[in-house]
C-alpha cells in the first residue's frame, strides 16, 4: 500500500457554483426569506394598526371643523400610501439580500458536505484514501481533522498488521449495516 500523502491543514478552492445541494440550500433561503416575510409582515401590520387607530382621529378632537377633518385624514391616508410602498420596497430588498446570503451562507455548509460525501464514496468505489481538506471559513473543520486523524491511525504500517492490506480488501470484508 502507498503511504498517504502529506495532509494539507487548509485549502482553499475556486468558488464557481454556489448551489451545490439544490434541495437543503433551497429550504434553507426559503425558510429564512419565509420568516423575514413573516417580521416584515408584523411591521406592516402594526402600522396599518396604528394608522387605522389615527383615523378615529378627528372623533377625538371635536373642536375641529368637518373640512380640517378632512384634512387630516387625507393627509394620514397619504402618509400611509407612503409607508406602504417603503414598505414593499423594503420587504424587495431585504428578501433579495436575504436570498443572497442564504446562498452564501448555506454553501458554506453543503459544500464541506458534499466533499465529505464525494470522499466517502471514492473510497467505498476503491480508490486509495486521501487527506480530507475544507476551504477556509467552511463550516465543520472538525470533520477533516478527524477524518485525516484516522486515516493516520487507520492507514499507518505497524509491525503487528499484515503489509500489503487494500482499501478493496477492507471494502470486501464489509458487511452492510441493517
Amino acid at each position: 500500500m502507498k503511504p498517504l500523502p502529506s495532509i494539507a491543514t487548509k485549502k482553499s478552492y475556486q468558488r464557481f457554483r454556489y448551489v451545490i445541494n439544490k434541495r437543503f440550500q433551497l429550504r434553507f433561503v426559503v425558510f429564512m426569506d419565509l420568516v423575514a416575510f413573516g417580521v416584515i409582515g408584523v411591521f406592516y401590520g402594526a402600522s396599518c394598526f396604528f394608522y387605522s387607530d389615527l383615523q378615529n382621529l378627528p372623533e377625538m378632537m371635536p373642536h375641529l371643523s368637518v373640512t380640517e377633518h378632512q384634512a387630516i385624514i387625507e393627509i394620514l391616508s397619504q402618509r400611509q400610501q407612503q409607508l406602504s410602498r417603503v414598505f414593499a420596497a423594503s420587504s424587495f430588498i431585504v428578501l433579495g439580500t436575504l436570498t443572497l446570503l442564504g446562498v452564501l451562507y448555506s454553501h458554506r455548509i453543503a459544500g464541506p458536505l458534499y466533499r465529505l460525501t464525494r470522499q466517502l464514496e471514492a473510497l467505498a468505489a476503491g480508490g486509495e484514501p486521501q487527506p480530507l481538506v475544507f476551504r477556509e471559513g467552511d463550516f465543520f473543520q472538525e470533520i477533516p481533522e478527524a477524518y485525516n486523524k484516522h486515516l493516520r491511525v487507520a492507514f499507518q504500517p505497524s509491525s503487528d498488521c499484515s503489509a500489503g492490506i487494500t482499501v478493496q480488501d477492507i471494502n470486501r470484508n464489509l458487511k452492510p449495516v441493517v
